[in-house]
């Protein structure tokens, strides 16, 4: 028996982040401590926003320009997660676009600086791979003491069962053609008629793209331009394209098409339930819905999709997260919530694994 807690985007370090509210905070605690314990907690990407504040702002705090402290990373974890707070086995990070800075570090450390240090074959035979986890990271001196031997790294998903159903969790930005600098997984197949040289490209492709975004978000004058040029091109391909963006959309054919993609092509996985954020629009679908007209990759399944969310103060909805319980009614093991603009916790939608 066990119970999951998904949570996306609070992008600490940036402008936006709802959980600066203190009063939002008491209550979104409240609600997760009288559901503890949690088997797992998810944190699926955008958690520390450095392509808007440096490390230090995003994970311990500073100011703002106007002088206000901003509400970090590290004091979260320990008010939330912290020595007699909210109970839970393990907790996963996995980055997504705004964080990917933490996984370009670890995995180059990892496939680059300790074979290069090694020499010789080692240092030949090493390669960036398309996944992995780190058990110990730099992470290590962010998280409570509670937290240390239970907190870890995963990249690009994690997948977990319920009731012999499996669930999958990514961040999402695998499913945008922006963050894939155009790139489809169909693209690539037909450009190098090896599978695996196809799967490379197309990671390349998006690794690309977070190294430029990251190189230019440093400092805040080369941000602002950045993000002006990336949201006019943003709305130029939308027009060209059909709207193949992801950016506060809800769950729409484009999204279930390239996340067919991701699956089957890129990752060889076909679950019974995908989990991603990304698009700061919380909700549900199911592939197999009449309501959605695109080609199928995966015809054979009926896959049930859930956006978690975010924490960020958007228009009345100020947060929203997932909780996956294996112990609740056949048909309502996900159950969506959502935080109104006066921090209160409210039922969303729900629905089953199976």
């Amino acid at each position: 028996m066990a119970k999951h807690l998904l949570i996306s985007d609070p992008h600490f370090g940036g402008p936006e982040c709802s959980l600066v509210d203190a009063n939002l905070r008491r209550n979104v605690y409240q609600f997760w401590k009288d559901r503890e314990p949690f088997d797992k907690v998810i944190l699926l990407g955008d958690f520390i926003d450095v392509n808007y504040a440096s490390f230090t702002e995003a994970i311990f705090g500073g100011r703002s320009d106007e002088g206000t402290p901003h509400y970090a990373f590290a004091a979260w974890l320990d008010e939330f997660f912290g020595e007699g707070k909210i109970g839970v086995t393990e907790m996963a990070y996995l980055p997504g676009n705004h964080d990917y800075k933490v996984w370009d570090l670890l995995a180059t450390e990892k496939n680059f600086m300790k074979p290069l240090a090694q020499g010789g074959e080692a240092f030949k035979k090493s390669n960036l791979l398309f996944e992995d986890r780190f058990d110990d990271s730099f992470f290590e001196g962010v998280v409570p003491p509670t937290l240390r031997k239970k907190f870890y790294i995963k990249y690009p998903d994690i997948e977990f069962e319920v009731k012999g159903k499996t669930v999958l969790a990514t961040h999402g930005h695998y499913l945008c053609r922006i963050q894939t600098m155009g790139a489809t997984m169909p693209k690539m197949e037909a450009k190098y008629d090896d599978p695996e040289t196809a799967r490379r490209k197309f990671f390349q492709s998006t690794a690309r793209y977070q190294t430029v975004a990251n190189a230019f978000s440093y400092q805040k004058e080369w941000r602002t331009k950045l993000f002006s040029v990336i949201n006019g091109f943003e709305s130029f391909w939308d027009f060209v394209t059909g709207k193949e963006g992801l950016r506060d959309r809800p769950i729409d054919d484009h999204q279930l098409r390239a996340m067919e993609e991701y699956l089957d092509l890129y990752r060889g996985k076909k679950p019974d339930v995908f989990v991603f954020g990304h698009t700061h629009v919380p909700g549900r679908a199911d592939t197999g819905s009449s309501e959605f007209d695109y080609r199928r990759l995966i015809p054979e399944k009926n896959i049930h999709v859930w956006n978690t969310g975010h924490f960020l103060t958007k228009d009345d909805c100020h947060g929203s997260f997932i909780i996956v319980d294996d112990r609740a009614d056949e048909g309502n093991e996900i159950q969506l919530f959502v935080v109104d603009e006066h921090g209160t916790v409210k039922p969303y939608q729900n629905g089953g694994v199976s």
